[in-house]
């Protein structure tokens, strides 16, 4: 199954003048949500005890592979933690960065299996609004609709994106510090 779409179809729809229910919405939809979550490096939408193996260097923390987290927890070897926000816990939580904090160190080389919950139940604005203006550009490019809106400053089907859109992804991708 697809991830969610970060938009609905009801506002682009709008936008476009056609029902909600076309599938040349649901396509640019589609493609513009796709083009965000790949620009970022994960799934933007809310998921829910989602795994991942990694494997520790020593260090004492852990980068996840999504964000935000809302809860993690953590298997190594034959033991299992839970993960708290609560500085001085043994295994802190950034949970705006996730970031796992372990105070004993991860065991190099060992893997540990993380269960864990990330990502948005609602999508902010900001992805919502530059999703939107995304699948426009994939509507014009389609030849579905013709922009002389705010939304005709770069050509997709050019391969181009606006300033709005590099600074979002900018903004939510993996690795950009602290700025979601």
């Amino acid at each position: 199954m697809p991830n969610p779409t970060l938009a609905t179809p009801e506002h682009l729809a709008l936008l476009l003048g056609l029902p909600e229910n076309d599938p040349r919405v649901t396509l640019a939809l589609r493609r513009a949500s796709d083009a965000f979550a790949d620009a970022v490096g994960y799934p933007v939408h809310e998921v829910v005890d989602d795994q991942v193996l990694l494997r520790g260097d020593g260090s004492p923390e852990l980068l996840l592979p999504a964000r935000p987290v809302s809860q993690a927890s953590v298997a190594i070897a034959d033991t299992t933690e839970t993960a708290d926000t609560a500085p001085g816990a043994a295994l802190l939580l950034d949970t705006r960065l996730g970031i796992l904090t372990r105070r004993a160190g991860w065991p190099a080389g060992i893997p540990v299996l993380v269960t864990y919950t990330h990502g948005w139940s609602e999508i902010p604005g900001a992805i919502v609004d530059v999703v939107l203006e995304r699948a426009v550009h994939v509507a014009e490019a389609l030849g579905v609709y013709q922009s002389t809106g705010p939304f005709s400053i770069t050509s997709a089907a050019a391969g181009g994106v606006t300033q709005r859109w590099a600074e979002t992804v900018e903004r939510y991708r993996i690795g950009a510090g602290d700025r979601s």
